[in-house]
């Protein structure tokens, strides 16, 4: 039995897709993008910035870190707890108490972005995953990119297949609202093949179907709901309706980002490798519920 401590990860995913796909595309994307060494904006006060990038092209991965900081703002001033005063100067202005360079509440922040299949994967006990979303959104605007086009870089926070099932329950159905981004090329399923042609043959990046009822309850058909699934990996789903008492129930995929619980013990592996290990499993189990 092993001695050591039992930790619990919480693995979320992103799917980063690119118009132009290739492994070697995704791996410049990340790589110039980390050369931008300034911070972006995550949330609020809550600001990041690019640290490390191992490129693993025989096993198929790129592991990365950044730190996740508060940012002070300097137009702001300090308190002085003990004296409950502001420290400012004679004309009033604020006087920083440290550096500019310095930053309060530094985290690191891993992640594990497995090349073939564009997903980058996290533990979301350390970072929201709309942090997460928005880190790399800003990273990417900010940063600059050769040959890669800003505007077709597209970022969807894998939603967990029972967000699905939750609309489904809804008892009286009035609207079921989809949104899907153009899929990648590679990987899919032959649904997502299909919406990826039509995308591609109406020059058209989105496709958005919406069904409703004003009186009987919603049932979508199975072709339907196979493009439901296509969305938790590649945009949302919306669902308005009434619960069994008569209510309004707004629903959407979005709410619910896919989050697996995993568990390693400290003595038989590190928290980096352990990472890696299950940012394969979880992808796996993506692709896998795609071709069902």
């Amino acid at each position: 039995m092993a001695k050591g401590k039992d930790i619990h990860i919480e693995i979320t995913a992103l799917n980063i897709v690119l118009k132009k796909h290739s492994d070697d595309n995704y791996i410049g994307l990340l790589e110039q993008a980390f050369e931008h060494k300034f911070p972006v904006q995550v949330f609020g006060q809550y600001y990041a910035i690019p640290a490390n990038l191992e490129v693993n092209k025989e096993e198929g991965y790129i592991f990365g870190k950044f730190y996740r900081f508060t940012n002070i703002n300097e137009n702001q001033a300090w308190l002085d707890t003990k004296k409950v005063s502001e420290i400012r100067d004679e004309e009033g202005k604020p006087i920083p108490q440290v550096g500019k360079a310095l930053k309060p509440n530094s985290k690191e922040i891993y992640f594990v972005f497995i090349i073939k299949n564009h997903r980058l994967v996290f533990d979301s006990k350390y970072i929201a995953p709309s942090s997460m979303k928005n880190f790399f959104i800003n990273l990417f605007k900010d940063a600059t990119l050769k040959n890669i086009s800003k505007s077709e870089i597209n970022i969807t926070i894998e939603q967990a297949e029972e967000s699905l099932e939750e609309i489904l329950k809804i008892k009286y159905i009035s609207e079921i609202e989809l949104e899907i981004n153009r899929p990648n090329p590679d990987d899919i399923s032959s649904l997502e093949g299909e919406v990826k042609a039509r995308l591609t043959n109406m020059n058209a990046d989105k496709l958005s179907q919406q069904i409703n009822s004003a009186e009987k309850n919603l049932k979508p058909d199975e072709t339907f709901q196979q493009m439901m699934k296509v969305a938790i990996s590649n945009g949302l789903v919306k669902a308005k309706g009434l619960n069994e008492a008569g209510k309004k129930v707004v629903e959407s995929t979005l709410s619910h980002p896919l989050k697996v619980l995993k568990t390693y013990n400290t003595e038989q592996t590190t928290y980096v490798n352990a990472l890696i290990t299950y940012a394969f499993d979880i992808v796996s189990n993506i692709m896998s519920r795609m071709r069902k």
